[in-house]
């Protein structure tokens, strides 16, 4: 008798939300506080030009007469800064990172008080051979008022052991990360500590906000990426259900002597034990082996970074987390369970039900690389707030390249044992709720079916190339209208919106 798998949703409760922690208002780095609210359609001056909110809900500006001006100054416009001193001297902006795409240069701009990141300040400036086209992200357009004054000495010893204390961790933290910033708080602005760590047992890759003065949290989330249906390498096509006979393969991209699962892109380990070792370059294994793991996920890595290699900017697959990525199969510390970690750059692959190894499961090895490649991009996962918009994003676009890779829409049809799948890229019953709210993975699940209704449309090859373009316009607080307004802005860029009615109706099909 086939087994029907139940739904696991590890965003419920337990471990996975136990480091959410927002005892004071998020509403500052969240929105734009500071910046004019203008409705869908109005115009917004920025800089020398005009532009046009493009959503209904979100903040995606556009125009079409392109802004002569340098990105960092536009966003300061934007942001109600004089233009002739950009900002107050306690405040500043700089280039945190420039990408050049298909449909331009993408300038991520960050913004400070008194050197430190102010937490929540994002924006994104947009711009092709004519100048400044679009503005996105979440720009403060009130940031002098957030100087907190002096920044007070550092203490990152204590900092570090309240995060320990105040989490139960006996062992300490792992990755630790300490960074001084300023958070908004109100009106205002506070001096806080930033510290980032993994817990790996957990699944969990964590941010906490600590106040400076008393070392309380300000807000503390969990970052991993987690396929957390209940689903679970010669090597499977595509999983041991769907293509149960064993095919011969070529692994490739190994480095000199090619004894073990490690290149330039990829490192697969066992997560315990000794790792597969092998002289004279074969990796033939028994499936009932713990090694043909490793092999059956390096299989799938190694296939999709050869998709996304085709659809994404140059460049991409040669920095962190690519350099290589460390991917861990068999993790005991991850039953019924698959994750990608920021901090660290590694994807951990656990077993569903005690038997169904994630790492043979196509889909759910791609969905996870995906996630690392939107956190690439740009970070869509890593909201401060659960089941925010953005993050249903961030699965949604990870639900689809791996539909879209395999093409198919049906994703974790191996550890839900059923064909069915744990999640259909084609269900004609999925929407969204009148006002988008909803657990991460069930609007990404909506997402995704709309960009798979886009990709029936339009064809894979300009629907991949839609939605990996749409990412350079999105943040961790992007919403679904947002991430329309991107295809629609990659469109006009690449495509002369050839493509436009078919963005709008594969989206609004969707609604409620």
């Amino acid at each position: 008798m086939t087994r029907q798998a139940e739904p696991r949703a590890l965003s419920g409760g337990g471990d996975w939300d136990r480091y959410y922690q927002a005892p004071v208002g998020v509403e500052p780095i969240v929105g734009t506080p500071g910046v004019a609210q203008a409705a869908f359609g109005d115009q917004v001056k920025a800089g020398g030009g005009s532009f046009t909110q493009a959503t209904e809900k979100g903040f995606f500006l556009f125009t079409d007469s392109p802004v002569q001006d340098d990105p960092v100054e536009v966003s300061g416009a934007l942001a109600g800064v004089r233009a002739s001193g950009a900002f107050a001297p306690s405040a500043s902006a700089r280039r945190r990172r420039v990408r050049q795409t298909a449909s331009g240069e993408h300038v991520h701009v960050e913004q400070l008080v008194r050197g430190a990141r102010l937490i929540g300040a994002d924006a994104r400036v947009h711009r092709d051979s004519e100048g400044v086209f679009a503005i996105t992200g979440r720009p403060l357009g009130d940031v002098t008022a957030r100087d907190p004054g002096p920044a007070p000495t550092v203490d990152t010893h204590e900092a570090v052991g309240t995060c320990a204390q105040r989490f139960e961790l006996d062992d300490g933290l792992e990755e630790v990360r300490v960074d001084q910033v300023v958070f908004p708080e109100g009106d205002g602005g506070v001096w806080a500590y930033e510290i980032g760590f993994v817990v790996p047992e957990h699944a969990a890759d964590v941010r906490v906000y600590l106040r400076a003065d008393d070392f309380s949290v300000l807000l503390s989330y969990n970052i991993s990426s987690a396929f957390p249906t209940a689903v679970p390498a010669r090597v499977y096509p595509v999983n041991p259900r769907r293509t149960p006979d064993l095919a011969d393969v070529t692994i490739d991209g190994l480095e000199a002597p090619g004894e073990v699962l490690r290149g330039a892109w990829l490192d697969v380990t066992q997560a315990s034990g000794e790792r597969l070792q092998r002289s004279g370059g074969g990796f033939v294994v028994d499936p009932g082996e713990a090694a043909f793991d490793e092999v059956q996920a390096y299989h799938h890595l190694w296939r999709a970074t050869g998709y996304f290699a085709d659809i994404a900017a140059p460049g991409l697959l040669d920095a962190r987390p690519f350099s290589p990525m460390r991917a861990y199969v068999n993790d005991p510390q991850s039953p019924d369970n698959a994750s990608y970690m920021p901090s660290t750059g590694e994807l951990r692959f656990g077993t569903f039900f005690g038997t169904r190894s994630s790492a043979r499961s196509a889909s759910i090895v791609v969905h996870e690389f995906g996630h690392a490649i939107s956190d690439s991009i740009c970070s869509l996962g890593q909201s401060p707030v659960p089941n925010t918009e953005a993050r249903g994003l961030s699965e949604g676009y990870s639900d689809y390249f791996a539909a879209s890779f395999l093409d198919s829409p049906v994703l974790g049809d191996y550890v839900a044992d059923s064909d069915a799948g744990a999640r259909n890229c084609s269900d004609p019953n999925l929407r969204f709720s009148d006002d988008f709210t909803g657990e991460e993975h069930d609007t990404g699940a909506v997402w995704a079916a709309a960009t798979w209704s886009l990709r029936e449309r339009v064809g894979g090859e300009v629907a991949d190339r839609l939605a990996i373009e749409s990412l350079e316009f999105l943040g961790p607080t992007s919403t679904f209208e947002d991430a329309r307004a991107a295809l629609r802005a990659v469109d006009a860029k690449v495509f002369g919106e050839q493509h436009k009615a078919d963005i709008d109706a594969a989206y609004e099909e969707r609604l409620s």
